[in-house]
């Protein structure tokens, strides 16, 4: 993924998307809010994406598991997938498209 970034310390947003294994992440050390809603360490990242790179796995599971094994024995990457790469304008035209027309009158 490649864009800016900005972070958010929002405790209303964060609190209405926490979920208890967070904290599994944020552990303890000194602080009663460690690992709950209100631990000052957790914060939101928001990104205004130019570009995102994702693989669409068309394999079943086991066969990922051995591909990736072939990987590392080999050195070659392994073939679990289609890369796809979509930008910004992409997305724009897909959201442009979903919207209904307008109505005439």
């Amino acid at each position: 993924m490649s864009g800016i970034a900005k972070l958010s310390t929002n405790r209303k947003k964060i609190r209405e998307l926490y979920r208890p294994d967070w904290r599994a992440w944020f552990g303890k050390e000194g602080d009663d809010r460690h690992g709950t809603p209100d631990d000052p360490r957790i914060v939101l990242i928001g990104v205004d994406i130019e570009s995102a790179v994702f693989m669409e796995v068309d394999k079943p599971q086991p066969v990922v598991l051995f591909e990736l094994v072939k990987g590392i024995i080999t050195g070659k990457p392994p073939k679990i997938g289609k890369t796809q790469l979509v930008t910004k304008t992409e997305t724009r035209n897909k959201i442009e498209k979903r919207k209904p027309a307008s109505k005439k009158r």
